[in-house]
């Protein structure tokens, strides 16, 4: 059977009103295209367009793809038989993403009729149709897509075919997680058969979409996709789509990298989806709704269409993602560098603070390092000690011109090494130094010196009176208490040779910057004699270098650490507490910070 060009018109009025109820080959004449996803948030994509499951609303949500992934579907269309389709994807590297998608649908038989109900015919309806994708990153904000769309349409006996192009484009603005898209859909020639001509619904989308994370928003027990979409239909009247969509995970924000298609996406985790959504225009009134279903690699995603007074329409697909990711999609770049700027904000915050911390501890820091070197020359360092004496004054000159630059953590760092070099020194040059004791000659034996005589000695005699006993007069006790003599110092404990040997292995490696090395020797020694002090000094000194080179590495927690390490063996060390002051006090404005930020 033949049909006429007002037929094949007429035959394409109907098909295009069994879907939709349009009046021409109207908007849903390819709406069999749709991922279940999509059709479930009322087709609001064009914004939202993140996944291969919107891209039949924005071409330019394939270049999201950056590993294998594609869907089987079923659907039974509201105007009675059946349909299925197959798609599959793949990024490939720095190049984007390619993909195909084949769709069959057969509409059963139906009943052709004039305007006055009156039945001409009756025959079957199949279409097929067959897309080439290609979807790409032009930058970390925007991506692009191209389709080009062959079908094949076969009503009653007549054959048809045509093709179209869909173009879209996506831009992440500035603002976190929101973007827009818009897109142009069935550009070409349209449908023919033979001589005869029927265009394509083309149709031109505009939307937003935007993500509320779990992440950032605390009372979210998931992840939520709005969508806006404008669609001016060039054939038809314009009209407006609004989409919502629920995500809830098991293992954090499914959004977490603006990507759906992110590495942390294809895991073991679960993820639960509800959808909802509505396209309202002048003649009609859609409502969709729908649910998904993740687990690792697979998923199952299904939508319910209605529109008044046609049947309910139902999809079923089964989605799958596998293979290792090719590329950094454009969300994942952006996301990147929003977090990169984030760290780098934070960075200045944490210098900031830092600075602002250690600067009222510089000064004191200086004059204490002043003081010592002062000191130290007058012990004569720089002459008796020239090369220690000349490395300790360049360190303070390096810390008084960080001053001078405003680096005060640097500065802080390097008057405490100069203060802890300094103090080194001064303990070398302070040690006596011994010189042997001069030869006593010998003695020579002097002359004899003869002996008084011995003198005469008294007798007492009747006549002569003896002398009086002396009077002894007994003191009265005191009453104050006779002082308690103080107890003798406790001796300190010495080093065995072979304790000596190591505490020197120790000091050699002090010396030589190993500090850890010389912490671990002088513990050993400690542990087998506890009370030599000499030997806690040492373990102080070692403690505070250990926690300089962990500030200067910002471990402000480390270094707090070795500090109190030092204060243990050394408790009344002002300086070393001055150094756990300085690094608990960045610690509790760092914390305040995160605590801020999330």
């Amino acid at each position: 059977m033949r049909t006429t060009p007002g037929g094949l018109a007429l035959i394409f009025t109907l098909s295009a009103g069994r879907a939709w109820g349009a009046g021409a080959v109207g908007p849903g004449f390819l709406d069999g295209l749709d991922h279940p996803r999509t059709v479930a948030i009322g087709r609001a994509a064009t914004g939202l367009a993140d996944d291969y499951s919107s891209s039949s609303q924005n071409p330019a949500a394939l270049a999201m793809v950056v590993r294998k992934a594609g869907a089987f579907c079923y659907v039974q269309p509201s105007a009675g038989g059946h349909a299925g389709c197959m798609e599959y994807n793949q990024g490939i590297s720095s190049r984007g993403t390619i993909g195909m998608f084949a769709y069959y649908a057969d509409l059963g038989d139906f009943a052709l009729t004039m305007g006055d109900s009156k039945t001409v015919g009756s025959g079957r309806e199949t279409r097929s149709v067959i897309v080439g994708r290609f979807g790409r990153d032009m930058g970390p904000s925007t991506s692009v897509g191209v389709f080009l769309k062959a079908f094949h349409q076969q009503v009653f006996d007549t054959r048809s075919v045509g093709a179209a192009t869909d173009l879209g484009a996506v831009y992440r603005v500035p603002v976190q997680n929101l973007q827009v898209g818009a897109s142009i859909l069935n550009l070409g020639p349209g449908v023919r058969e033979g001589q005869r001509h029927a265009q394509l619904p083309t149709q031109a989308n505009v939307g937003i979409g935007y993500k509320l994370l779990r992440r950032d928003l605390p009372l979210l027990a998931g992840d939520v996709a709005l969508g806006l979409d404008g669609f001016v239909p060039l054939n038809s009247q314009a009209g407006v789509r609004l989409g919502l969509e629920y995500v809830w995970t098991s293992r954090g924000s499914r959004f977490a990298s603006p990507s759906d298609e992110s590495e942390s996406s294809n895991s073991k985790g679960f993820a639960l989806s509800l959808r909802g959504g509505s396209a309202l225009s002048p003649d009609r009134i859609v409502y969709s709704t729908g649910a998904g279903l993740s687990l690792g690699i697979l998923s199952v995603d299904y939508s319910l269409t209605s529109q008044s007074p046609f049947p309910a329409e139902h999809r079923v697909a089964l989605g799958y993602r596998f293979g290792s990711q090719a590329r950094q999609t454009g969300p994942d770049v952006l996301y990147s560098r929003r977090i990169e700027q984030d760290s780098t904000a934070r960075d200045q915050l944490v210098q900031s603070t830092v600075e602002d911390t250690s600067m009222k501890f510089v000064e004191q820091a200086m004059h204490q390092a002043g003081t010592l070197l002062g000191a130290v020359w007058e012990l004569g360092g720089e002459h008796r000690e020239p090369e220690r004496f000349e490395e300790a004054s360049r360190v303070f000159q390096d810390a008084r011109t960080a001053t001078q630059a405003r680096n005060y953590e640097e500065a802080w760092i390097l008057a405490s090494q100069a203060s802890l070099k300094a103090i080194d020194l001064k303990e070398a040059l302070s040690k006596p130094i011994v010189e042997p004791a001069p030869a006593v000659p010998p003695q020579v034996a002097d002359e004899p010196t003869p002996a008084e005589p011995p003198a005469t000695p008294r007798v007492h005699t009747p006549s002569t009176p003896a002398p009086k006993a002396p009077v002894v007069r007994v003191a009265a006790p005191s009453a104050e208490p006779e002082p308690t003599p103080e107890p003798e110092p406790t001796p300190e404990p010495l080093l065995g040779p072979d304790q000596e040997r190591r505490f020197d292995a120790g000091k050699r490696q002090y010396e030589q910057g190993q500090y850890s090395s010389a912490i671990s020797t002088w513990e050993d020694v400690l542990r087998e004699v506890p009370g030599h002090s000499v030997t806690r000094i040492s373990l102080s000194r070692a403690y505070r270098y250990l926690g300089l080179e962990s500030f200067r590495a910002r471990d402000y927690r480390q270094a707090a650490r070795f500090w109190r390490r030092g204060l243990q063996h050394a408790p009344e060390n002002a300086e070393m507490k001055t150094f756990v002051e300085n690094a608990e006090s960045i610690i509790r404005r760092l914390d305040s910070i995160n605590a801020t930020s999330r």
